[in-house]
């Protein structure tokens, strides 16, 4: 299972990036409308979303995603997190595997 690294408590604005693959292959996410992060705490569970966006140099077809916390939407505590991708376009529905993000003190 993949782990992203780099989250932390009540940190936002800093820009992260999320590779999209499968096995060792990119997956090329054009055409996506809707990209959201979808994230669940350690007990007591917390669902939280996050909006997430092409890079500007590859427009999907690199498969590289980029969010950022706001104020108001960012983790509120340590541990391991559960996440999914989910990316919706007309009446297509794509969610990657769960994995796991490492959010420190």
């Amino acid at each position: 299972m993949a782990k992203l690294q780099g989250v932390n408590v009540g940190e936002y604005g800093k820009p992260i990036q999320i590779y999209c693959r499968k096995d060792a292959d990119i997956v090329n996410i054009t055409g996506f409308g809707t990209k959201t992060l979808k994230m669940w705490s350690p007990a007591p569970v917390r669902r939280m979303s996050v909006s997430c966006e092409y890079t500007s140099t590859g427009a999907g077809a690199d498969g590289i995603l980029e969010f950022s916390f706001t104020s108001d939407n960012t983790p509120d505590r340590a541990g391991e997190w559960k996440g999914q991708l989910w990316l919706e376009g007309g009446a297509k529905l794509m969610k990657s595997e769960k994995f796991t993000i490492e959010v420190g003190e």
